[in-house]
């Protein structure tokens, strides 16, 4: 595998000195995601899970770059292999299936993608992402609508008791600018996609 520098702080040279070190796998390919490198991060996330088959975060690095190369299928499952291994880390075992709900959304496979929202809230009840994700995906469908209200409303309480004190470049409270922004909507579907 050809080696690139990619990093400031030798990440990939340490690789080339000692394939070993499983935190290591994490830095680099990390590193990929924020440059939008995705490929690379799919590479990289492969060989790692031939490095620590047993490593339920290279399972989870794998999914998250076949799912931001559009490769769902694959991506589900890698993300199920994530699952089975478990974790004791109740916000990981959400963003995991939450992970899991988006890729079954985009293979258009609503009913498991719903149930994967639904096990990632049984794992985070006040998981914001989770809340405002799968309300999102439920006002598009135009289903479920009551639920998907509540859930925003809930996303959006968590959301203001988040940011408080913060203000955005004009002195106002950061949580004001999506709020506009779903009070200039007319439907309640809408207005849980603008949010």
């Amino acid at each position: 595998m050809p080696w690139p520098p990619c990093t400031q702080h030798g990440e990939i040279e340490a690789l080339q000195i000692d394939e070993s070190r499983f935190g290591i796998w994490q830095q680099v390919i990390s590193i990929f995601e924020s440059q939008k490198q995705y490929d690379s991060m799919l590479v990289y996330s492969e060989k790692a899970l031939q490095l620590f088959p047993e490593q339920q975060l290279a399972y989870v690095m794998n999914g998250n770059a076949l799912l931001l190369n559009k490769n769902y299928t694959d991506a589900i499952s890698s993300f199920n292999f994530a699952t089975a291994i478990g974790s004791d880390d109740k916000m990981l075992m959400s963003d995991i299936y939450s992970a899991l709900a988006t890729c079954y959304h985009a293979s258009n496979n609503n009913l498991f993608s719903d149930s994967c929202f639904r096990k990632a809230l049984i794992y985070s009840p006040n998981n914001k992402t989770v809340l405002n994700n799968f309300s999102y995906y439920l006002a598009l469908r135009n289903e479920n609508l009551t639920e998907a209200k509540s859930m925003i409303e809930k996303a959006i309480q968590l959301a203001v008791a988040a940011h408080k004190g913060q203000r955005d470049k004009v002195g106002q409270p950061y949580i004001l600018h999506p709020l506009r922004l779903m009070l200039r909507m007319d439907s309640n579907a809408e207005r849980i996609v603008a949010v």
